[in-house]
């Protein structure tokens, strides 16, 4: 077939559909409706799966809180004055029980705990203009944000030292004052000079003055946070990086009941989740419990699915009727069309020829269809948004892949109806009124 038979055929086929627009329309917007639905559906699954894959980059969502169980009882409930009220005993979770439970652990586990605070450093000035008014929160303005933790935090989180050395074992056991200094906070303190060595005073909650020995400077984030100011309390730059519980004078001690366990990248997390939660239930038995932000995920993502699969089923409920539509409604346009068909065969017109001329009318319906997929596609995404809460846009690739159905819709249905034209007995078709 030559590109100006093709464009002859195509030509033709518009005006068939134009002639027959109802006919059409109701084809097109068969299509429409089910192919707009699937993209949406697609892009709703791309999204849960990008969201997913970013998050598990991320240290928070690859970390694992094993606390306390609480005991949560209903203050509205009438208390019984015969069955008294059991306080458990509370867990104090010591060095020593970090090193034990990480031997019940699979390689690749950290166990760690870490506090924030911010303590006032006597070194800046009392109004620190440099710090935005949303950084200004803790304490006075010439507060810094201290990082309290055990040895295991910066290998999880991935921290880099440009200078000096992190402190050991040793000196969260004595709780000794020494400290990792960020490198930004490290100009704040002390300008161009060399921070390794120089002593940092804080000022504790007893108003009385402790010093820190820098032993090593960390490398903070290096792009800007413009408007996101929140991301000034995950720079490590910003920090005081020091032995847990070192801030406290000698002798006061805070029991934990809670500490983190960190999974490394590679390892499967909902995997890591049970192997914590099997460790937990040997080491401490039922006084423990492991929640994290996977298992909020894991929530959230239940109701997603559930929503797309019920818009799934009735996208694919509105596929099928799209092409029984497009089946029938072709059929009819064949029946309808018979002696037409049978003069074409009389002047010349063979089988492949009208095969082809009912086959390229149904692509042409199928391009309409798809290109109102699309617009619908983008009306339920913005649909799907208020229900999930979450930020969806059209992929590319669902697009893509709704186009593809349109088409293979179109292409399949309609050759039945094509190929039933084309044995079409001229002698016969002439004969109908």
């Amino acid at each position: 077939m030559s590109i100006l038979q093709l464009k002859n055929q195509l030509w033709w086929a518009w005006r068939q559909s134009r002639r027959r627009f109802f006919e059409s329309l109701l084809i097109v917007l068969a299509i429409g409706l089910g192919v707009g639905v699937i993209i949406a559906v697609l892009s709703m699954f791309s999204l849960i799966a990008l969201q997913e894959q970013s998050m598990w980059e991320r240290g928070y969502f690859r970390t694992f809180q094993v606390s306390q169980q609480r005991e949560i009882r209903d203050y509205e409930a009438p208390l019984s004055p015969v069955v008294p009220v059991e306080y458990k005993e509370p867990v104090n979770i010591k060095l020593e029980d970090l090193t034990q439970f990480k031997q019940l652990l699979p390689e690749g586990y950290l166990a760690f705990m870490e506090m924030r605070t911010a303590l006032p450093c006597p070194l800046l000035p009392e109004s620190e203009e440099a710090l935005p008014e949303e950084m200004r929160f803790r304490g006075p303005e010439n507060s810094i944000e201290i990082l309290e933790m055990t040895v295991d935090v910066p290998a999880f989180y991935g921290y880099e030292l440009i200078a000096g050395q992190w402190f050991l074992e040793e000196d969260v056991e004595a709780r000794n004052n020494v400290a990792v200094i960020g490198d930004k906070l490290a100009r704040r303190v002390f300008g161009e000079q060399d921070p390794v060595g120089q002593l940092l005073p804080l000022l504790r909650y007893d108003d009385k003055e402790m010093s820190f020995t820098i032993i090593g400077v960390v490398k903070g984030h290096e792009e800007d946070y413009g408007e996101d100011h929140w991301r000034y309390w995950e720079d490590p730059g910003q920090w005081l990086m020091v032995p847990l519980e070192s801030i406290y004078p000698e002798g006061v001690s805070f029991g934990r009941d809670w500490f983190t366990v960190g999974v490394q990248p590679g390892i499967d997390i909902g995997q890591a989740y049970y192997n914590i939660r099997r460790a937990a239930q040997l080491y401490f038995g039922d006084q423990m419990v492991v929640e994290g932000a996977y298992l909020s995920w894991e929530e959230g993502k239940k109701h997603t699915r559930f929503i797309a699969r019920v818009i799934g089923l009735f996208a694919s409920m509105g596929l099928l009727i799209a092409v029984i539509n497009i089946l029938n409604l072709l059929l009819a346009r064949v029946l309808r069309r018979t002696r037409q068909i049978g003069i074409s065969k009389a002047l010349g017109a063979n089988a492949a020829s009208i095969f082809t001329q009912f086959l390229l009318e149904a692509m042409v319906l199928g391009v309409f269809g798809a290109v109102a997929g699309i617009g619908f596609s983008h009306g339920m995404v913005l649909l799907l948004q208020r229900l999930v809460g979450n930020e969806l846009a059209v992929g590319i690739g669902a697009m893509g892949i709704g186009i593809a159905i349109a088409f293979a819709t179109s292409l399949l249905f309609g050759a039945y109806p094509a190929y039933q034209a084309s044995k079409t007995d001229p002698v016969d078709a002439l004969r109908t009124e």
